[in-house]
C-alpha cells in the first residue's frame, strides 16, 4: 500500500498550512505587538525577557516554515514531484509550533493589556481558522495512508482512519474524501469540541490529534472569548 500521495492531492493541504501561516504572520503577531507596546509604552522586549524569547521563537518558526516551503515543498509542486511523508510531517510540525507559540503570546497579550472586546473576538476568530486549517492537514495526513484503492473497511486496529458518513451511506469501500470533507470535519470539531456527527476516528494518532485540537479550542474559548464577553459589560 502506497503512503505517498500524488502532488496534485497534496497541494490543497499544503495550501491550508500556508493560509494558517499567513494569518499568523500578518494578523495575530502584528496585533500582539501593537497591543503590548501601547499598553506598556515600550517595546515588547523591554516588558519581559520571556516575551522577547517567545516572540523571537515565533519569528524563527515562521521563517523556518517559509524557508522550508520555498526550498523543499515549492520545487516539488512546480516539478510535480510527489512528497514523502517525512517532508509533509516536517512542514506540518513547523506550522503547528508556530501556531502554539502565537497562541501563548496571545494569552499573555490578553492578560497584560486592555484590549477591546471586538479585538479579542477577532483574535479568537483568527485563531479558530488558523488551527482549523492546520488540522485539515493533520486529519488528512493520518487518514490518507489507509485509503488505497480497494482497501477494505475492515482494517487493522493500528491503522489510523476516519469514517465519513458517505462511506456508511453508500457502502463503497474505496470512496475517497476530498478537501471539503476534511475541512468540514476540522471546522465542526473546532466549534463542537468533539467529532462531527456521523464521523468516527480509528487509531491512536488520529485520536491524539483530535484531543490536541479540542484542548487548543477549549483554551481559546475559555481565555479569549470569555475575556471578550467579560469586557463587553
Amino acid at each position: 500500500m502506497s503512503t505517498v500521495p500524488a502532488i496534485r492531492t497534496t497541494a490543497p493541504y499544503i495550501g491550508m498550512l500556508m493560509l494558517s501561516a499567513c494569518l499568523d504572520l500578518f494578523g495575530l503577531h502584528n496585533r500582539f505587538l501593537v497591543d503590548l507596546e501601547l499598553a506598556h509604552k515600550a517595546s515588547f522586549s523591554a516588558v519581559s525577557p520571556y516575551l522577547g524569547i517567545l516572540s523571537g521563537m515565533l519569528w524563527i518558526t515562521g521563517a523556518g516554515f517559509w524557508i522550508y516551503f520555498i526550498l523543499k515543498i515549492l520545487p516539488a509542486i512546480i516539478g510535480r514531484t510527489n512528497l514523502n511523508r517525512r517532508l509533509l510531517r516536517t512542514i506540518g510540525l513547523l506550522a503547528t509550533v508556530q501556531f502554539l507559540d502565537n497562541l501563548l503570546l496571545i494569552f499573555i497579550d490578553t492578560m497584560n493589556t486592555s484590549i477591546k472586546s471586538y479585538q479579542l473576538l477577532m483574535e479568537g476568530i483568527l485563531l479558530y481558522f488558523m488551527i482549523g486549517f492546520i488540522f485539515v492537514f493533520w486529519y488528512w495526513f493520518f487518514d490518507y495512508p489507509s485509503r488505497s484503492i480497494g482497501l477494505s473497511t475492515d482494517v487493522q486496529a493500528k491503522v489510523n482512519r476516519i469514517s465519513f458518513p458517505e462511506e456508511l451511506a453508500t457502502g463503497v469501500n474505496n470512496w475517497q474524501p476530498g478537501l471539503l470533507d476534511y475541512f468540514f470535519l476540522a471546522m465542526v470539531a473546532g466549534i463542537n469540541l468533539g467529532i462531527a456527527e456521523g464521523h468516527s476516528l480509528m487509531g491512536s494518532r488520529l485520536k491524539v490529534a483530535h484531543l490536541f485540537h479540542t484542548l487548543c479550542m477549549s483554551a481559546i474559548f475559555i481565555i479569549i472569548v470569555a475575556r471578550a464577553i467579560d469586557t463587553m459589560f
